[in-house]
């Protein structure tokens, strides 16, 4: 049975703090809602509730001001919580949230595999179809995705509430496996480890361009266009290119073999679908 440890109103007044804290670190987030009304969601994210599945397994939903909504995350503690431990974000495949197997959490050995390991693993557990990226416009089907935002600037200063030790790392697989190294190349130093399995990376050529029609459209009914804009446009070429190993390296971050990273994750069960 779940139980809920931390209530909405428990964190009100974490998120007041964490406020200076984001405007300092990386420049004030906008609200979709008037801060001046007496009912507006803060221009900050916190966190709204958590539910206590294990010991180890959390379940954490984390208002995004940039999206409007809450995000919610399955979180993995570490097997020994007593002194901050570091933090990898996973992210998951196309359908995570809408369509069984393409997560995590119930297509691979994730929470076994971290039982024994002294880390924070923070996985959300929806963006299906989003790329995990910051979209143009709101789409009709998908919504509103600013994924980017959320995850390089709102949600690290939530995340501290682990009691972290400052050291980030983020993997992603099949849709999400182009996304982590894109996240990877515009977070500066944020990150000290990156990931990227069973994927296709390229984005701007005509191949690439096909995929992505694939799983936007085609799988998530969604516009691509509400997401990068017009294929023949320049903001898809310039945003969205191939991502650039080389300067992954100058910040120090080499992408690790797929099959060393994912040799104890065990593959998506026969009949689930990816990408």
């Amino acid at each position: 049975m779940r139980r809920s440890v931390v209530s909405r109103r428990g964190f009100r007044s974490l998120a007041v703090g964490l406020a200076g804290l984001s405007s300092l670190v990386f420049g004030t987030a906008t609200a979709h809602a008037d801060p001046e009304q007496p009912d507006a969601e803060p221009a900050t994210a916190y966190v709204e509730g958590i539910d206590e599945v294990t010991d180890q397994h959390w379940t954490v939903r984390v208002y995004s001001p940039a999206m409007n909504t809450v995000i919610p995350l399955d979180v993995l503690r570490p097997a020994d919580p007593s002194v901050p431990r570091p933090v990898v974000y996973a992210l998951g495949g196309a359908g995570v949230g809408v369509i069984d197997g393409t997560g995590w959490m119930e297509s691979s050995d994730i929470a076994e595999f971290f039982s024994d390991k002294n880390v924070n693993v923070v996985i959300p557990a929806t963006g299906n179809f989003s790329y995990f990226t910051d979209w143009d416009l709101d789409d009709p089907v998908l919504g509103r995705n600013q994924w980017q935002t959320f995850l390089l600037e709102e949600l690290p200063p939530v995340v501290e509430l682990l009691d972290t030790d400052g050291k980030q790392s983020i993997i992603g697989m099949s849709m999400s496996a182009g996304s982590a190294l894109d996240l990877a190349i515009r977070s500066g130093d944020l990150y000290s480890g990156v990931a990227s399995l069973s994927g296709c990376v390229r984005t701007s050529d005509p191949v690439g361009q096909l995929y992505v029609r694939l799983v936007v459209e085609r799988r998530g009914k969604g516009d691509v266009e509400s997401m990068w804009g017009p294929a023949d446009g320049s903001a898809l070429g310039r945003a969205r290119r191939l991502p650039q190993c080389g300067r992954l390296a100058r910040q120090g971050l080499v992408p690790v073999e797929p099959q060393r990273s994912a040799r104890r994750v065990r593959r998506p069960r026969s009949g689930t679908r990816g990408g």
